[in-house]
């Protein structure tokens, strides 16, 4: 997963992808003021952990939010 230049609002958003050799397994590190992401899909599980800030997001048509220490799980879904 990559942001475009059009995820990115602010000059001090970023983000780092990382996919381990071995099992496959991507790592995303990111840090994004304000909108980062349009309504999208997942093909696989994902993870996530919100270090710092807030994090709200629409899964399912409803909106969830996640706060430092939390975790999110999303399963794979289609939306068509």
């Amino acid at each position: 997963m990559k942001a475009s230049s059009s995820e990115i609002e602010h000059d001090d958003d970023w983000i780092q992808v990382h996919r381990h050799r071995a099992t496959g397994i991507e790592s995303v590190h990111a840090h994004f003021q304000g909108h980062a992401y349009d309504p999208h899909d997942h093909d696989e599980v994902l993870v996530g952990i919100t270090q710092q800030g807030v994090q709200r997001f629409l899964c399912h048509r409803a909106l969830h939010t996640s706060t430092p220490g939390r975790s999110i799980l999303i399963e794979p879904w289609r939306s068509t």
